[in-house]
């Protein structure tokens, strides 16, 4: 009797922590998919609010000057400027990402190719992104967001272009 519980009691644990880790990923796939938007349309602004924690903060590396410069958003501005529906369409693709986690803290590193064209063969922008999470009452929530788009000068090496 005493081992059916034994076991009863791993497979439940099994089953529960395999459902924790797969909710980082959840998350993310979520990110991903509440950015994407159609022409003349906006983006998920409901589910990017559930998914990041309320104090959470965006970083970008913008070159348009030509020399690196810092953005840093609130997690509010960063959500209003996908609010209003888009000219153009925003879709992004995954193609590698990698995960770390201890305890109530996951780090994931995601590269995603940007389109216009959900269909378009060539992505118009390729970015790395370094994700933190914290499981925040049983559910994982991005408190940073930070991202770098690829430079011609400096391409994303191989190992982050597509998952092993």
């Amino acid at each position: 009797m005493q081992l059916r519980f034994a076991l009863f009691a791993a497979m439940i644990a099994f089953g529960t922590l395999a459902r924790a880790d797969d909710s980082v990923e959840t998350t993310v796939d979520k990110l991903w998919a509440a950015l994407a938007n159609d022409p003349g349309k906006a983006a998920d602004v409901k589910t990017l609010r559930e998914i990041f924690h309320p104090q959470a903060r965006i970083y970008g590396v913008s070159t348009k000057t030509g020399q690196p410069q810092l953005r840093v958003f609130e997690v509010k501005e960063f959500i209003e400027l996908y609010a209003s529906p888009s000219a153009e369409g925003f879709y992004e693709r995954e193609v590698h990402r990698s995960i770390d986690r201890y305890e109530e803290l996951a780090q994931v590193f995601s590269t995603v190719e940007s389109r216009k064209d959900r269909n378009a063969k060539e992505p118009t922008a390729i970015g790395v992104n370094s994700l933190q999470l914290y499981k925040d009452n049983g559910e994982w929530r991005i408190v940073t967001l930070y991202y770098q788009l690829e430079k011609a000068t400096a391409p994303i090496p191989e190992p982050y272009r597509s998952n092993p």
